[in-house]
């Protein structure tokens, strides 16, 4: 709020208008998901964090920042549900361990980052900026390349009505 220079309304109405692009394609996303297979969803999800990074990157104003945030948003949205039902799926037997030893990872690594890179003297716009274009590219360069496509249960298809 005030590396932006906002006022509280402003800035509520920003973080409004940020949580309904969130709902609004995370509500959409299992409608996208009859249409799209889930590998298609999360290369969309990571090329969405790609450009968001890029564009907080070169950013020349508060609007194209504010941009950046919105694509945050929905990267995020699209691939969250998809990106953990690809990541428990093996796990169906013992979901609640799995999830718990995700969620538990999740935090340990990205609490890794933000220190380090506080140790090294990155400021948290250029952390956000570094994670989201390096961990893009490298979970691009996964999904593409090394993970097989793995064949739905059963009960997680979805039928096609014509």
């Amino acid at each position: 709020m005030e590396i932006m220079g906002f006022e509280r309304g402003e800035y509520a109405t920003i973080m409004a208008l940020t949580a309904g692009v969130s709902m609004t394609v995370s509500f959409s996303t299992p409608f996208a998901l009859g249409i799209f297979k889930p590998r298609t969803l999360m290369i969309t999800s990571q090329v969405l964090f790609l450009a968001a990074g890029i564009t907080l990157a070169v950013s020349p104003s508060h609007a194209v920042s504010l941009f950046g945030i919105t694509l945050i948003c929905a990267g995020f949205s699209v691939g969250f549900g998809v990106a953990m039902s690809q990541a428990l799926g093996p796990f169906s037997l013992r979901a609640g361990v799995a999830s718990s030893t995700l969620g538990i990872a999740q935090v340990c690594g990205s609490s890794l980052w933000i220190w380090l890179a506080a140790v090294v003297g990155i400021g948290a716009w250029n952390m956000l900026i570094g994670i989201l274009i390096a961990c893009s590219i490298v979970s691009l360069l996964l999904i593409m390349f090394v993970a097989p496509g793995r064949p739905v249960a059963a009960h997680e298809e979805i039928h096609h009505h014509a």
